[in-house]
């Protein structure tokens, strides 16, 4: 009798842990998708002066959900470093061809992100 009380027992907890692994593997699915950055401007293959205030205006959005918005927008220039965070702002940049990426940042940490590439007299 209580062998048959501790199979029963090691079937349960397996059966325990398996249902508890299904729901975290069903959690971590459920934002598994990242969003999609999208950048409007400035316009790829865009000149402009260093004395100019270039808008950068972008964003990011979700396939599955069009009310979702990403946790962080985060704008880079491959010359200037980070240059700005949100969906739009106004800078300045340094002379040169700079290759500008948005990154979008979901709250789980899964990103996706979209470049330009502009020219700084």
């Amino acid at each position: 009798m209580r062998k048959h009380i501790l199979k029963l027992l090691q079937i349960l907890c397996t059966l325990i842990v398996l249902v508890l692994c299904i729901h975290a593997l069903l959690l971590s699915n459920s934002f598994a998708e990242a969003p999609a950055a999208l950048i409007a401007m400035p316009n790829n293959n865009g000149i402009f002066s260093q004395y100019d205030d270039i808008v950068f205006q972008g964003g990011a959005y979700y396939t599955d959900d069009v009310d979702r918005k990403a946790k962080e927008l985060i704008w880079t220039s491959n010359i200037d470093g980070v240059i700005g965070t949100g969906e739009q702002f106004t800078k300045t940049l340094s002379g040169g061809n700079h290759i500008i990426t948005l990154k979008a940042v979901d709250i789980d940490s899964t990103f996706t992100t979209d470049k330009v590439s502009i020219v700084v007299e």
